[in-house]
């Protein structure tokens, strides 16, 4: 089935109007789900999976439930409540309180809370909270830039891709890598990476040194396990 004014096509064919309402109500059976497919050039052939969909006559929009994720750059976004609405020639609304993970393969990161625009299959720009807990502490990084996009060498459509997300901690925020070790800087995260990177200031929380000063520190860290170069 085809929806020109918003650029996507759809698996589903069976359908309800209401004419009085004018809305048009896409349906799937139990046993299977929609494919809902992007024509639009730039958007890479972005493509999700969606149980029902509703065409709104009056506006051209059209709002997809029951979609699970949609798969962006490296990462899977779970837009809250399954919801997703096309307007026209393919732009896709925010989602609001979505969930990412990425990289899809090895699930290094999980952001919550998240603000994401996805421009297509290879291409989102987010901002959003991490979690970061320790035993005793439970704290989060606000990631005010989260972006997932084609890295490294070679021809555009060949390039793989991944998401980087940068955050700033202020020295009041009382942040710590790991149980003894505060922090404040700026943090920031690679998808390939299981590490967050570190890139401010630490303080080693001891009784045992008298003069508890901050020092400089540039390091990728496991708060499990962490060693500072």
């Amino acid at each position: 089935t085809n929806l020109p004014f918003n650029q996507y096509t759809t698996s589903l064919v069976d359908f309800d109007w209401n004419i009085k309402d004018q809305m048009v109500y896409f349906k799937s059976d139990t046993a299977s789900v929609g494919v809902f497919a992007s024509k639009v050039a730039n958007q890479d052939s972005l493509r999700f999976n969606g149980k029902n969909a509703r065409y709104n006559l009056k506006d051209f929009s059209l709002e997809i439930g029951g979609v699970d994720f949609i798969h962006a750059a490296d990462a899977k976004i779970f837009p809250d409540k399954g919801m997703v609405t096309i307007r026209s020639n393919g732009l896709i609304d925010s989602f609001a309180n979505a969930i990412i993970i990425c990289d899809t393969i090895n699930q290094n990161h999980k952001i919550i809370k998240a603000n994401v625009k996805v421009k297509g299959r290879k291409d989102y720009v987010a901002s959003g909270f991490y979690e970061y807990n320790l035993p005793g502490k439970n704290q989060e990084i606000a990631f005010s830039s989260i972006i997932g996009q084609r890295v490294g060498k070679g021809l555009m459509s060949q390039k793989a891709t991944a998401t980087r997300a940068k955050g700033e901690i202020d020295a009041l925020d009382d942040f710590r890598i790991d149980t003894k070790t505060s922090f404040y800087g700026e943090i920031g995260l690679s998808s390939e990476d299981i590490n967050l990177s570190f890139d401010g200031y630490a303080r080693l929380e001891s009784s045992a040194i008298e003069e508890n000063s901050w020092f400089r520190l540039n390091t990728r860290a496991d708060k499990k396990n962490l060693v500072i170069e």
